[in-house]
């Protein structure tokens, strides 16, 4: 475990209580936690909820590195685009639409039948002319 903690500069969290860290360090702890115990898969419910930025990004960069399967169940669709491959867009406990991130998310159709907004990199890409998940893609 220690040496994930160093890995995410988490050290410090060492000797902390549980009980008093913040959601995001919370959350990345216990990502960090099931990756010690040698999970085969993450499933993971809502889990940028109520964090700021800074632990949004730590938590993206996160799950790219990681080598396992993650299921994510997620209303975040900026965050969702960034990090997913694929991604089931469901409505009613149905599945409306399955495949590539990318494909989903720039179809036209399918956000708008669930009443979803577009991503804001979707937004920006379409603009350009490019497919793009990111907006530091557009600036890098």
């Amino acid at each position: 475990m220690i040496k994930y903690l160093r890995k995410y500069k988490l050290i410090h969290l060492i000797d902390k209580s549980p009980f008093k860290l913040s959601m995001g360090e919370a959350r990345i702890l216990s990502i960090l936690l099931a990756i010690a115990w040698g999970s085969d898969v993450l499933i993971i419910d809502e889990l940028t909820t109520g964090l700021d930025i800074y632990e949004n990004r730590k938590l993206a960069e996160l799950l790219l590195e990681l080598n396992i399967p993650i299921i994510i169940a997620s209303r975040d669709i900026d965050f969702v685009l960034e990090i997913a491959d694929n991604v089931a867009v469901m409505n009613k406990g149905t599945i409306i639409a399955y495949g590539n991130t990318l494909d989903i998310f720039y179809d036209d159709n399918i956000l708008k039948s669930i009443r979803f907004p577009t991503p804001v990199a979707v937004l920006i890409g379409k603009a350009l002319g490019r497919r793009i998940r990111r907006i530091e893609e557009i600036v890098l």
